[in-house]
């Protein structure tokens, strides 16, 4: 289980990409200010980013002893702090700001209604 996870993290092209597009340009100019910088750069996001996966790991450790009205009721909130999000960069990439409100009040109350109705047939 552990090689099978070893494994899917080295093939995964995630992190290639974000250390050639990202951090590897900002790593470079970090270790032209001095090897301090670099080194500086590297252990804060290391140590931002494994903090950040311990707090996931405990989350969802603590997770499992909430009931399930909670539990539904903070997927439901995520998905469409989700969908709020995602609408807002295709609507700015498109240059359809002004349809951001719109979109989101459409879809968050057609989600609104599906779940409704779902709950209803329970």
């Amino acid at each position: 289980m552990l090689l099978t996870g070893v494994t899917m993290n080295f093939l995964s092209p995630g992190p290639y990409l974000f250390w050639a597009g990202v951090t590897g340009p900002l790593l470079l100019s970090a270790l032209d200010v001095s090897l301090a910088h670099g080194l500086a750069l590297v252990a804060a996001f290391y140590g931002v980013f494994l903090t950040g996966l311990c707090g996931w790991v405990l989350l969802f450790h603590h997770a499992r002893r909430v009931n399930d009205a909670l539990l539904r009721c903070i997927v439901l909130a995520t998905v469409l702090l989700l969908l709020w999000f995602g609408i807002d960069f295709i609507t700015a990439a498109l240059g359809l700001s002004q349809l951001h409100p719109l979109l989101v009040a459409l879809i968050i109350g057609a989600a609104l209604t599906i779940s409704a109705f779902d709950r209803r047939r329970r």
